[in-house]
């Protein structure tokens, strides 16, 4: 099984994107953690993301908010302890099933700590960061199918009780907390990106009403308002330039931002914040408007803090 297993991968990896990784300029691979502390977290915090508050309901809400700090923790905790239960179950009374499907837990939990080993040997010889939050998606299923895995042999009739329900219990409550954070606006990775669309509509707004021609876009941004600059086909807009947060261009008049990376930014240039979304950090900063315009839309998530004058 780890021959079908890893001989396939290495292969295929090989062939898809081993002339990739050879040639791949030395600096670029930047993205990751720089401790298993910093690793574990973006795994603990992006699997149990916040909650939809108008999903749940709010009885309910504050304590599954009190869980989220928890949870991680006590499923890290179970795991080892359940993969020694199956080995203590094998060792006591092996049985044809349980042997089959303590082999299938072995291997999958020897996967997962080899994949682990060998990320932290490249950290510390080769200096490439640790997998964070999707850089590292792949561990949580290896680390799923373990633990399930490890419930599932002792389910069975023979196995004890306390583990059958102990580890039913943490699957059941694992499996609310993630429905409960179910969303059909964004996901976790993207929720600066949330509302772009209303982006889009605000810098039309101000280009038609203010007249501005040239926008300052943050990063996070410019790809999702072309799309739509595309799909409404407004060329009379320009196409929206490419700005990392910190080297926003200073001779605009009307900005797209981030706001947790640009509040000094406004306050050294002077603007005025006349959208902003408190869910998504996305605000919409100008310097002013020659016409007489109104307040840019908003919506049921955001705020206008002040007009443009």
């Amino acid at each position: 099984m780890a021959a079908c297993s890893y001989l396939p991968g290495l292969i295929v990896g090989f062939l898809i994107c081993g002339s990739v990784v050879l040639k791949w300029p030395k600096g670029e691979l930047y993205f990751g953690a720089n401790q298993m502390s910093e690793m574990w977290s973006g795994f603990a915090s992006g699997s149990f993301d916040e909650l939809n508050p108008n999903l749940v309901n709010p009885l309910l809400l504050s304590w599954l908010t009190s869980l989220r700090s928890v949870m991680p923790w006590v499923v890290a905790a179970a795991s080892p302890l359940f993969l020694c239960h199956v080995e203590m179950r094998r060792w006591r009374s092996p049985e044809p099933e349980t042997e089959l499907a303590g082999n299938f837990v072995r291997l999958i939990a020897g996967i997962f700590l080899t994949t682990l080993l060998l990320h932290w040997l490249v950290f510390e010889f080769l200096h490439i960061p640790l997998p964070k939050d999707r850089t590292g998606l792949f561990f949580l299923p290896l680390w799923t199918l373990a633990l399930v895995g490890s419930v599932a042999i002792a389910s069975n009739p023979h196995g004890r009780r306390v583990a059958h329900r102990g580890g039913t219990v943490l699957l059941l409550v694992a499996a609310l907390y993630f429905l409960a954070c179910l969303r059909i606006g964004y996901f976790k990775e993207w929720k600066f990106d949330s509302d772009t669309k209303t982006l889009y509509w605000i810098m039309d707004d101000l280009h038609q009403r203010c007249r501005i021609e040239k926008f300052g876009i943050d990063w996070r941004y410019q790809l999702a308002l072309n799309f739509y600059r595309e799909v409404y086909r407004n060329y009379s807009l320009s196409e929206f330039s490419y700005v990392n947060s910190g080297d926003l261009p200073v001779d605009r008049d009307a900005y797209a931002i981030f706001l947790p990376t640009s509040e000094d930014f406004i306050e050294r240039q002077h603007l005025h914040v006349i959208y902003r979304n408190d869910e998504s950090n996305a605000a919409v900063a100008v310097r002013g408007c020659p016409a007489n315009a109104a307040p840019a839309p908003k919506d049921s998530r955001a705020r206008t803090r002040f007009p443009v004058n």
